[in-house]
């Protein structure tokens, strides 16, 4: 985008020019974002629909990571605000990114928990030079982990504990299916704080439904610092989510990326010296932070 259309966005995601009676007054363009009024059918920079899948209205982006965004969206027949994950095939570096794209939604649509996003649809969309992969998904209200940490929260040995209660909760449930749903990227911008506390996990772009690789190839995937060694060699297992998991609280504790402490020339992530919780609770933690999965 230039400069002057990401201008343009900004400030009708900020300026009162959207509506506060449940609707927005403009609408934005999913392949050049440009800012179009609401009653405008294609978008006067590109020329492309700006309904998408004759449903969906997209209001502002969320955010973006990786080779996909994320944008507010409403049902334009009942104003059901959603989430809507786009990925374009040239922003693809791969096709295997789209394969995972595409098992995200089919995991999600097989996914009934409190604690992760229920899946709307998924639908893929070609035009004159542009093929987008759209996952939309229950929109969630409330504020990452992360950016609580950014914002100054700090977490006490009982609210960490609480975090972990609510991921097992989820974790139980998605381990417990058949074949195991293995999340492979739990970190605190994947978890959720609703505004009545509870946590809910997002993001499923790296999820394993199978314990191998689909035809024994390899895949690495990961977040350094939460993902295990073996998981970037392609292999995940259900105790890859619990170091995950492990990692996030060390974070949550100390304040600190769990790559800042590792012990040099090891796995190990050392905590002692950064967190203060009970002996119990550190037990816990150094099982959960393992390197070796056996």
């Amino acid at each position: 985008l230039d400069g002057r259309r990401e201008e343009a966005i900004t400030s009708a995601s900020q300026s009162p020019d959207h509506r506060t009676d449940g609707g927005p007054s403009s609408v934005l363009c999913v392949a050049c974002e440009t800012v179009s009024p609401i009653a405008t059918v294609s978008c006067p920079h590109c020329r492309g629909a700006l309904v998408l899948n004759g449903r969906w209205l997209l209001e502002r982006r969320l955010g973006s990571g990786g080779q996909s965004r994320v944008y507010l969206a409403r049902d334009r027949n009942d104003g059901t605000r959603a989430a809507a994950k786009v990925m374009s095939l040239d922003r693809a570096r791969e096709w295997k990114n789209v394969d995972l794209f595409r098992r995200a939604a089919r995991v999600l649509g097989h996914i009934d928990h409190p604690g992760v996003p229920h899946l709307v649809e998924y639908f893929e969309d070609e035009r004159p030079g542009l093929v987008l992969f759209c996952l939309v998904h229950e929109f969630i209200e409330g504020r990452t982990l992360k950016q609580l940490l950014g914002e100054g929260e700090r977490f006490s040995e009982a609210e960490a504990a609480a975090v972990a209660r609510d991921v097992l909760a989820i974790l139980t449930y998605l381990h417990g299916l058949s074949p195991p749903v293995i999340h492979r990227d739990i970190k605190p911008s994947n978890l959720m704080r609703r505004p009545d506390g509870r946590l809910v996990l997002i993001d499923f772009d790296l999820v394993r439904d199978v314990l191998r690789p689909d035809g024994g190839s390899t895949v690495a995937a990961g977040t350094p610092g939460y993902a295990q060694l073996e998981q970037f060699i392609g292999e995940a297992v259900p105790a890859t989510d619990l170091y995950a998991l492990g990692a996030t609280l060390t974070a949550l504790l100390s304040r600190k990326e769990p790559l800042d402490l590792r012990t040099p020339g090891s796995q190990s992530i050392d905590f002692g010296r950064h967190v203060n919780v009970a002996p119990a609770f550190a037990a816990v933690l150094e099982k959960m932070l393992e390197p070796d999965t056996a």
